[in-house]
């Protein structure tokens, strides 16, 4: 937008000092307009710099020698506030000490190259004098404003990129870490372990998942994996569950963390109830037989985040394991829960009993497995 305006403020002056007769400044206007064209040139071409360089070489030697024949009642030594213009869409914004010294310089300059002002044209031209001085103020001033208009422009487009890059940034951080452990870690806090005396835990593992990899491309393998994972997700927010990771094709929830609430173990039950469902119909939608296996139980966790370096909200103790241990001694297609997890169920959920099963580091358990949804209230 400068470039093609310069060139056409250059080619007024043109035709005022050829009409006027003088023809120094005629023929250095032509120069300028040339100039500008390269400066429009040189910038397109990617030279931004050089173009820029360019154009804050020719403000200077205009203000000089315009002054130098004109004297100052012309006004072009207003000329060297411009350069603020050329600055301000630099790509690094150059602004401060650089623009002072490329203006203080110019003015400097301006007082030592013209020792004698004088006034060269006829009373009669007084006229065109003042025309040109007016016009000369209204480019610097035009000049300043296009400049305040630009920070201001480049600082509201800074804040407004600032508060987008950080609205993204907490719904990244809080798609990986709950709200109140994120909040926490930005105030400074760099391990954080809190004990739960009682929390619910799910584990969940697709079924036959290696022998299904080898069976379908990678492209459908992800797009499964996504669409259940994904409507997990979905489930996940929609009970106030938490949760907490998947590992290859095992997806972990719990319940009662990091914000401890009552019924935890039926909320997680029925969220159990509700997966399976969803599982059957992507697999109705996608044929693929696809399965869970499914185990909760409950107990005293400790939860928190450790780690420098792709930290992750993750748990610890017996309740883990013993949860994912009611998972893999499941059955497909069934919520296996442990003796401590039906305790918690209280009389809304039906469960059958399993039964004394031999569990792998735990001996012998009574589990069960939860047949239905939870009943509505009476």
């Amino acid at each position: 937008v400068g470039t093609p305006i310069t060139i056409a403020i250059h080619l007024f002056l043109l035709a005022c000092f050829s009409v006027l007769g003088v023809w120094p400044l005629a023929l250095f206007n032509i120069g300028s307009i040339l100039c500008w064209i390269g400066v429009a040139i040189t910038c397109r071409a990617g030279a931004i710099r050089l173009g820029l360089s360019l154009g804050v070489v020719e403000v200077i030697a205009h203000a000089v020698v315009a002054t130098n024949v004109l004297g100052w009642e012309a006004g072009f030594h207003l000329f060297p506030l411009t350069i603020a213009v050329i600055l301000a869409n630099s790509p690094d914004r150059l602004f401060g000490v650089t623009q002072l010294v490329l203006q203080f310089g110019s003015w400097a300059a301006l007082f030592m190259l013209t020792p004698h002002i004088h006034q060269p044209w006829s009373p009669a031209d007084e006229r065109l004098t003042v025309a040109l001085n007016a016009v000369n103020h209204l480019i610097a001033f035009a000049a300043i404003g296009v400049v305040i208009r630009s920070v201001l422009q480049l600082a509201n487009d800074k804040e407004a990129a600032l508060a987008r890059e950080h609205a993204e940034s907490e719904r990244l951080l809080h798609n990986i870490l709950p709200k109140r452990i994120a909040e926490r870690l930005k105030a400074g806090e760099e391990v954080i372990a809190d004990g739960f005396d009682q929390a619910s835990v799910l584990f969940s593992d697709i079924v036959g998942f290696t022998v299904l990899s080898a069976q379908i491309s990678p492209d459908e393998l992800v797009n499964l994996l996504n669409n259940v994972f994904s409507a997990i997700d979905d489930l996940v927010e929609a009970h106030g569950l938490e949760k907490i990771k998947t590992i290859g094709d095992a997806y972990m929830v719990a319940a009662g963390l990091p914000v401890p609430r009552a019924g935890h173990a039926a909320a997680l039950a029925a969220f159990s109830l509700e997966m399976l469902e969803v599982v059957d119909r992507i697999d109705r939608q996608m044929d693929t037989k696809l399965q869970v296996r499914v185990g909760i139980h409950t107990g005293p966790v400790v939860a928190g985040v450790i780690g420098k370096r792709k930290f992750a909200y993750d748990l610890w103790g017996d309740t883990v394991n013993t949860a994912a241990r009611m998972e893999s001694h499941g059955v497909p297609g069934r919520v296996h829960i442990s003796a401590a997890t039906r305790a918690q169920l209280g009389p809304n959920f039906a469960c059958e009993p399993r039964g004394d099963i031999e569990v792998k580091g735990k001996g012998t358990m009574a589990t069960f497995f939860v047949q239905r949804s939870p009943k509505p209230a009476s």
